[in-house]
């Protein structure tokens, strides 16, 4: 069988991003790193800490009545993703993803198999879990396409999806064979309705979360289409409309959708929102940024009941980084 071209595509393209470093991969810091914060009646105390002199920024997101994600499922499995078979690219993509989180601060991630998928689909989600679909394809084990399948049950119960590599549920794989593309995903996951497949470069900053995250993703490939109701635009966006990050509510689990083929820039954007703890309804309330060596302390004003702070060390290389407060 004929593996489809754009997962093909998404094969070649892995295995050499990884075979030519990654550009934003930083293997040494020597310096020493600490943030923390403290809420106040009228936002935010902090304090920041650098043996280096570095760019900072301290962002405070309003979560609304969401709960940003503490713990993440990886899916990667070399029986039902075939290009992992023929290369280590997709092991060592997600390697590099896991060394991002944990520079970022976030270390809450477990890898999961096909048959742990399963597992973890049999119960509803529990409150900030989500789950990374890094190579645009899912198992057969829990989507074929039919409303029914195990991972919509699970999206459908307020489980929360990053998904990489493609349209959402465009595609399904078995054990040990090609994947096969799905006829009208959009039956399933209507929001995929309008779905870019073409390629388009975003150049305009959609808000101030892209900015004070140092979001970098310029790709609009697989970006959902701005006209579906409820799709929201993050990152950078095109003249269309389209953005290189979208997330829609699924009833009340949430898509993110980074577009383009997996690469170090999306890789970078994905592990911000997530280490950020940004959520379908976050919106930014205060940033401060700058420069600093040594220690410096600073205060964030802002109103709201469900905020988390976070802090940034490094800019678009980062170095170091914490949810200090959320």
């Amino acid at each position: 069988m004929k593996r489809p071209d754009a997962v093909t595509i998404i094969a070649v393209l892995v295995l050499s991003l990884v075979l030519a470093g990654a550009v934003l991969e930083h293997s040494f810091y020597p310096g020493e790193y600490r943030a923390e914060g403290t809420s106040t009646a009228t936002g935010a105390d902090f304090i920041l800490e650098s043996t280096l002199s570095t760019e900072y920024a301290v962002v405070a997101i309003d979560n609304g009545t969401e709960i940003p994600v503490s713990k993440l499922y990886i899916f990667i499995d070399p029986d039902y993703v075939p290009y992992c078979t023929s290369a280590s690219g997709a092991d060592s993509y997600i390697t590099q993803f896991e060394k991002e989180l944990q520079r970022r601060g976030f270390d809450n991630f477990q890898r999961t198999d096909a048959e742990e998928l399963l597992a973890l689909m049999d119960e509803d989600p529990a409150v900030g879990e989500g789950i990374l679909i890094p190579f645009g394809t899912l198992p057969d084990t829990v989507y074929t396409g039919n409303p029914s399948d195990e991972f919509t049950k699970w999206t459908a119960a307020g489980g929360t999806v990053y998904w990489m590599g493609g349209i959402p549920g465009a595609y399904s794989v078995s054990k040990g064979q090609d994947a096969v593309e799905v006829f009208s995903p959009e039956t399933v996951f209507p929001f995929v309705e309008g779905a870019s497949e073409e390629e388009a470069i975003s150049d305009i900053p959609v808000n101030s979360m892209c900015t004070g995250l140092s979001m970098v993703t310029s790709s609009t490939r697989f970006a959902l289409s701005p006209d579906y109701p409820g799709v929201k635009g993050m990152g950078m966006k095109a003249s269309d409309g389209r953005c290189s990050v979208s997330v829609v509510k699924d009833g009340p689990g949430t898509f993110f959708v980074i577009a383009g083929i997996p690469g170090d820039l999306q890789r970078h954007d994905l592990s911000a929102i997530i280490a950020a703890g940004v959520t379908y309804q976050s919106e930014v309330l205060a940033i401060e940024n700058g420069e600093f060596k040594g220690s410096m302390t600073g205060t964030l004003e802002y109103s709201g009941a469900n905020v988390s702070v976070y802090a940034l060390y490094g800019g678009y290389f980062p170095i170091y980084g914490k949810r200090i407060i959320g």
